[in-house]
């Protein structure tokens, strides 16, 4: 049943969990700064293993060429970063994938200077991999090493699976930073609830169901023009009437797996980038149903008087989430606000970034809960539980 917020509202859910990257480190997915060393690393796997098939073999994967992208990638961080494959730990990620991003927005910041540049910017106007391409490309690179994470991880570890399961449908809302659906596809299949997974709001909510907003995308979205023929296909917004029905954009299918082409039925691995905001300094969202999730984080958050933060920083440089938990907090009444991180480590600079939001209130005894993700017993659930009832802020 609905209860009454602190701005006075009828909220849906009391509670709201925002999981990090360090909540799918403990998954063994890559934090940021891992990234784009990790992507490199699988694509010179894919080019060696490429490099000892057959020629007909070569000929049916035309259009999956690592070999290209690591030239393109090489390009970049040499003219654009200073820096190689050898020098990364030199590059932010963030810098890395600004970078791309404004070779993808202005192409003709590439220049028309070197015989292979030029080659590559005429692949990648023609649909292969360039320069302007780097930053599609590395997204669906990302999409093939998570997807394949998700494949291996058959049984999660048992702190993760107890955090899960103490998830209920009719009082926690979840926020997910993350690309990967490993939240996604335990709640939908292997809650014992049997509820649902909504990714926004719908009106009326109906049935109890999992509110799972991914505000910087998921691997398993993509946009309808892509051309997606997987099996079970459905659209992300599809029963929110705020999205009319011929301008939903983004789509997920029900498996853990790789795109399909719709016409020649061929699954895409290194093609295809998926709905996924990168971490950019200026982050942008081209869809419809990317602002309402903005709008649903914010409703959630202010509806709520209860926060646990799992493996999230709150980075200073996450600017839209930062403002997006100060406007929403605003409404709260101090004395009924509690807010738990859960983090692998506390540190001062972790310290700062939640009390520049969160205020000075946020204390390290109180406030703070170290855990390992990776090693928590079936007991985490209840430990937050015993330590948000306290965590007054």
């Amino acid at each position: 049943m609905p209860v009454t917020s602190a701005s006075g509202s009828k909220s849906l859910f009391p509670r709201v969990f925002l999981f990090g990257a360090g909540f799918s480190a403990g998954m063994k997915y890559p934090l940021g700064g891992e990234l784009v060393p990790l992507v490199i690393e699988y694509l010179e796997r894919r080019a060696a293993r490429r490099a000892t098939r057959k020629r007909g073999q070569r000929l049916r994967d035309r259009y999956m060429q690592p070999q290209r992208i690591l030239r393109s990638i090489d390009l970049v961080l040499d003219k654009y970063c200073a820096c190689d494959r050898d020098s990364l730990e030199e590059l932010s990620v963030t810098e890395f994938f600004s970078i791309a991003h404004m070779l993808a927005q202005m192409p003709e910041l590439v220049g028309e200077e070197g015989h292979e540049e030029r080659e590559l910017v005429q692949l990648s106007t023609s649909g292969g991999h360039g320069v302007a391409q780097v930053f599609d490309d590395v997204a669906a690179v990302v999409r093939t090493v998570f997807t394949e994470r998700c494949q291996k991880n058959r049984r999660l570890p048992r702190g993760v699976r107890s955090v899960l399961e103490g998830l209920a449908p009719d009082r926690d809302a979840v926020v997910s930073f993350n690309w990967d659906e490993e939240v996604d596809y335990f709640l939908s299949m292997e809650h014992h609830s049997g509820a649902e997974v909504h990714y926004t709001y719908r009106t009326p909510w109906g049935p109890p169901a999992f509110l799972v907003l991914k505000p910087h995308g998921s691997v398993g979205w993509y946009d309808v023009a892509k051309g997606i023929g997987n099996a079970s296909t459905y659209f992300i917004a599809s029963g929110d009437s705020r999205v009319p029905r011929f301008q939903r954009r983004v789509l997920a299918y029900e498996e853990i797996g790789f795109p399909v082409d719709l016409e020649h039925r061929r699954a895409y691995t290194l093609v295809c980038p998926p709905v996924i905001t990168p971490p950019t300094f200026a982050k942008q969202y081209q869809f419809l149903e990317q602002k309402l999730i903005w709008q649903d984080v914010i409703r959630a958050c202010r509806e709520a008087h209860e926060f646990v933060f799992l493996g999230y920083s709150l980075p200073i440089d996450d600017y839209l989430t930062r403002a997006a938990l100060r406007a929403a907090i605003q409404s709260h009444a101090r004395r009924r606000l509690r807010c738990l991180v859960v983090n692998k480590h506390l540190s001062p600079e972790l310290l700062a970034n939640y009390r520049s939001v969160l205020g000075p209130g946020m204390d390290e005894q109180r406030n703070f809960l170290a855990c390992d993700f990776t090693r928590a017993g079936a007991d985490l659930r209840e430990a937050i539980a015993t330590r948000l009832a306290a965590a007054h802020v």
